[in-house]
């Protein structure tokens, strides 16, 4: 299915020519796909001074981040596959790596943004759902806020320099991202038994971020990430988009971000509306209704092609089921997602709803 590209981001999923020629990594398999930022001999086998327990910060020297893959490219950087040697394990770890470019950064203009989005991620450590950023650096100009700050450590040593850019390290999940992974179509849609389990994460995941008083904004299966090598259990990512509710209500009360397919109606009123709505984090309650809307029926329930008429359907909150009757419970709950904020289902009442019941 052919995505409508956000009004406000535009995505790119795969490396442009230039930066693959330049890059020359396909595969992560063989070691020679990893091109180290250091000299060779640095990499060789662990010995008894480079043990962690010694001296982790010796360790981290001469254990520095490998590149292999770009996993994918945006407005002001790009997304590396990496691995690390761990001594204390005496085998390599794998990581995704982003790469934000100082440069890009103020050329966009974007730098409050950025700086916001690394804060939220400082305040996610440890939330359940939530993708964890295990370490940033450098993050000089950055001041982090939160009470989990103090786990994340800028490492020395860094091979990205603060006049190049900042740099992310997050976990690294294999089967990628949820729309990639399940790969639903109108004719192949998932299981409604693993459809009902990804749910129920995702509200909780939604509960926990709102608890914290952060709105994701972003919501959809680009920005979900499958974490199990088998299974479906999911997390949530991209926090580009995410604004705590205290600043939406002070400076961006009707800013239109995401993707349109994923819009809410009150991301659509009328501009100059004089009782235009003010939204809230219950966007995402739309936006997570359309995600497994799509995972069930293979489609989203307001695309048609056509930017205008998409914004027309959500706008008139019309749209229809693909087999009617086929799932009574699941339309029921969605019908109590697709309509004005005010009358919404809120996650408590979506993890108790009949559909979602064990």
């Amino acid at each position: 299915m052919k995505r409508e590209k956000s009004v406000t981001r535009k995505r790119v999923r795969a490396a442009n020519p230039e930066e693959q020629a330049a890059c020359k990594r396909v595969k992560f398999e063989k070691d020679e796909e990893f091109q180290p930022l250091v000299k060779e001999e640095q990499l060789s086998a662990p010995s008894s001074k480079h043990k962690r327990s010694k001296s982790s910060s010796r360790a981290k020297e001469n254990y520095p981040y490998q590149y292999g893959k770009i996993i994918s490219t945006g407005m002001i950087g790009v997304v590396y596959l990496a691995r690390r040697f761990e001594p204390d394990i005496h085998c390599h770890s794998f990581y995704c790596i982003k790469l934000m470019s100082y440069k890009k950064i103020q050329d966009k203009n974007i730098f409050p943004s950025v700086e916001r989005e690394i804060k939220i991620l400082a305040l996610l450590n440890g939330v359940q759902g939530c993708m964890q950023l295990i370490d940033i650096h450098p993050f000089n100009d950055l001041e982090l806020e939160g009470p989990q700050t103090s786990k994340l450590k800028c490492e020395e040593g860094s091979d990205v320099r603060p006049d190049q850019g900042i740099k992310l390290i997050f976990p690294y999940y294999p089967k990628g991202d949820l729309y990639k992974s399940a790969s639903v179509k109108p004719e192949r849609p998932l299981d409604q038994l693993f459809v009902k389990h990804i749910a129920r994460q995702l509200i909780q995941a939604l509960i926990n971020l709102h608890a914290l008083n952060i709105i994701h904004r972003d919501l959809k299966p680009e920005n979900i990430i499958v974490t199990s090598p088998k299974g479906w259990d999911v997390v949530l990512t991209d926090f580009g988009f995410a604004i705590s509710k205290q600043e939406l209500q002070r400076e961006n009360k009707y800013t239109r971000v995401g993707t349109l397919e994923f819009y809410p109606i009150e991301m659509l009123s009328p501009c100059l509306h004089p009782h235009r709505i003010i939204y809230d984090e219950r966007v995402d309650i739309w936006s997570l209704g359309v995600v497994l809307y799509e995972l069930l029926y293979g489609q989203t329930p307001f695309f048609t092609g056509d930017e205008a008429k998409t914004k027309l359907l959500i706008r008139q909150i019309k749209y229809t089921f693909p087999h009617p009757g086929k799932f009574p419970e699941a339309e029921e709950f969605f019908a109590q997602i697709f309509v004005l904020p005010q009358e919404r289902i809120t996650l408590e009442e979506m993890l108790e709803h009949e559909w979602l019941a064990e």
